[in-house]
């Protein structure tokens, strides 16, 4: 498997502010959205959505960033979590003992992020608004994958701006580089619904599974 396959950033995520995550991999929960709050003096926070707002921030371990790894631990899920830096977004992988997924995030704009001090009181929707697909492209399989019997799978992050465009995407997973090109051309060709707030990022994960006798 070949892990963050994309060209890396010029500079350095600097992790310090709030951003809004999804979490995935965990084959019972599937997705989990969340916020998370990194602080200058290394406080970390999380913050996780219900029907009347947020709960309340609770505090989780340290942040740390060693060679532009970037790590911090949630002891209640017993997840160690850790990110290259160096990427175009803050995201990476999450493992326990018994299981691995990964994460991908947005960056909270100044506005959401000051009025996040209220969370107790604050919608979910307005920093989460529903994801929901407009348009989404399958990927072809290659010709050459085909001519060479060749399976793989693919996992790509990104972000979905208030047009519903993704941008930035990413290649966390990749088993193959023979599946690149057709796995970004069919995220370059999906949309989702907009919403209204010009300031709000959205992230968001697809996986495919290229088979010899289907792809999806």
């Amino acid at each position: 498997m070949q892990a963050f396959a994309s060209v890396a950033s010029a500079e350095a995520i600097v992790p310090v502010g709030i951003w809004n995550c999804v979490v995935f991999g965990h084959p019972r929960i599937g997705d989990e959205r969340l916020l998370l709050r990194f602080e200058a003096g290394g406080r970390t926070g999380i913050a996780r959505p219900r029907e009347d707002g947020f709960r309340l921030w609770a505090p989780m371990s340290n942040w740390a960033v060693r060679r532009d790894r970037f790590s911090f631990v949630d002891s209640r899920s017993e997840r160690e979590y850790e990110a290259d830096l160096a990427h175009a977004s803050l995201g990476g992988t999450w493992k326990t003992e018994s299981i691995n997924g990964g994460w991908w995030c947005a960056r909270l704009s100044d506005v959401l992020a000051a009025d996040s001090a209220g969370l107790q009181v604050t919608q979910s929707s307005d920093y989460m608004p529903p994801l929901v697909v407009k348009t989404i492209a399958t990927p072809s399989f290659p010709r050459q994958a085909i001519r060479e019997a060749k399976e793989g799978h693919a996992v790509v992050c990104f972000l979905v701006n208030a047009e519903g465009a993704i941008v930035d995407p990413e290649l966390v997973e990749l088993s193959d580089e023979i599946f690149r090109d057709s796995v970004l051309l069919a995220i370059s060709r999906s949309r989702y619904q907009p919403w209204a707030r010009a300031d709000l990022l959205r992230p968001g994960c697809r996986s495919f599974l290229f088979e010899l006798d289907q792809v999806y």
